[in-house]
């Protein structure tokens, strides 16, 4: 996904707020008394940075609330915007607050790397990789990107949490990309079992592609890849969850928003595979410099009927000064 902000337009009551209702009881309107009753639950809109919402609820949470809410899951999403320092603080955050919580170990998978490279993230963590190389491997992952996750890779090691490489390489995605499948729903040819027909996912994919500069003339290749990363990294994740190694242990998984958004990316098929329960956090930009506003992206978003996440937690947008 292209590493820029998107500003969603959702027609649903969540997201533009909660209107006030007014309830006319059969005595108070006899008297003329009438009863404005303003609604208890936050709309997003008022929310300010640093400031965490329980959707379901429109309850905010402090921090230590959201981290012992979290706590109780085996699985955790954080749904980044990839260049935003904010965000990556809000992960380090969570990180650091569930290895505290989490008493049988915690391992972190990232969309950012490839799983034919996890013996050189494995390398890294364990000391036998200095860290100048592995900047090297992560460029040719995830691009001159290693400054926004350095922090979080670095607390890993320095704690010893396994590093689970979650994505695809470059051979599948053009597999998927220039051409349909023969059979749709079966692993073949390397390839994870694809399911290619949620109409939820599909809405959500096709709205964020008729924003895109690319138009949506290229939407069934591109949505061919989006499946396949997705479920790449659901199998990846289910995987190590069902191993010795994962036995036990709590996956905080770090991916863009919309591999996690409405939870019909990974968390639906990841699901599928190893039906665990999970808690989906979104960091909410909520302040945005002038000089940045241009990386924003215009986004009808589809009416779905599930909440986005299940936390907001209000930040606001800085970047590096890194070249694009």
């Amino acid at each position: 996904m292209p590493r820029s902000l998107l500003r969603f337009s959702n027609r649903s009551a969540l997201l533009k707020g909660f209107v006030p209702a007014l309830l006319l009881l059969a005595g108070c309107a006899a008297s003329g008394i009438p009863m404005n009753v303003e609604s208890p639950y936050l709309p997003p809109s008022s929310l300010q940075k640093g400031q965490i919402l329980h959707l379901a609820t429109g309850r905010l949470v402090d921090r230590t609330e959201l981290l012992e809410h979290l706590s109780h899951f085996p699985i955790v999403y954080v749904g980044e915007t990839h260049d935003s320092v904010d965000d990556h603080a809000v992960e380090l955050a969570i990180l650091k607050g569930l290895l505290e919580r989490s008493h049988g170990g915690l391992a972190l998978g990232l969309e950012m790397l490839q799983r034919s490279y996890q013996p050189e993230v494995d390398g890294y963590l364990q000391g036998k990789i200095t860290e100048d190389r592995f900047v090297e491997i992560w460029q040719k992952n995830w691009d001159d990107s290693f400054p926004y996750y350095r922090e979080i890779l670095s607390f890993a090691r320095e704690n010893a949490l396994p590093v689970r490489a979650l994505n695809v390489g470059e051979d599948l995605r053009q597999a998927v990309r220039g051409k349909a499948l023969d059979k749709p729903g079966q692993k073949s040819d390397g390839l994870p079992e694809m399911d290619l027909e949620d109409p939820y996912h599909k809405a959500l994919i096709q709205s964020i592609l008729d924003a895109h500069v690319m138009g949506s003339h290229h939407g069934e290749a591109f949505y061919r890849v989006q499946v396949l990363w997705d479920e790449a990294m659901a199998e990846t994740a289910a995987e190590y969850l069902k191993s010795p190694e994962g036995q036990g242990r709590r996956l905080l998984i770090l991916a863009g928003g919309n591999h996690v958004r409405y939870g019909i990316g990974i968390p639906r098929r990841l699901f599928r595979r190893v039906p665990l329960p999970y808690a989906i956090v979104l960091p909410f930009p909520v302040e945005i410099p002038d000089d940045k506003r241009d990386r924003l992206m215009d986004v009808e978003m589809p009416d779905l009927p599930m909440r986005p996440a299940d936390f907001y937690w209000a930040v606001g947008y800085e970047s590096l000064d890194e070249p694009k």
